[in-house]
């Protein structure tokens, strides 16, 4: 339990992993769009609808299997449940994260 907090702890302090601009092209228009999106809502602290496109993110990331994008958004969409303390929906997304 004391490892939880003290991850809970870390994912507040840091904030959204994904970078703001990305030199890469995306592999995956769809992914990259909702993607954008769900970090844009989260800088406008809009954490609600945030929730929602990074979970839109992930599932389309579990799709087409794109692991760096599966672990990004389940840890921003975690992130996002912990700051509107929802710690019983952010809990199972942040196991599977340390425990994957």
């Amino acid at each position: 339990m004391r490892k939880f907090f003290i991850a809970l702890t870390f994912l507040m302090l840091v904030g959204c992993t994904t970078s703001p601009t990305s030199t890469l092209p995306p592999k995956d228009k769809e992914l990259s769009r909702t993607s954008n999106l769900a970090r844009a809502a989260y800088e406008e602290g809009a954490t609600a609808k945030a929730i929602d496109l990074y979970r839109k993110t992930l599932n389309r990331a579990s799709v087409i299997d794109d692991a760096t994008e599966i672990g990004n958004a389940a840890y921003n969409l975690a992130l996002c449940h912990i700051i509107l303390e929802q710690l019983d929906q952010a809990s199972p997304i942040f196991r599977r994260l340390i425990f994957a």
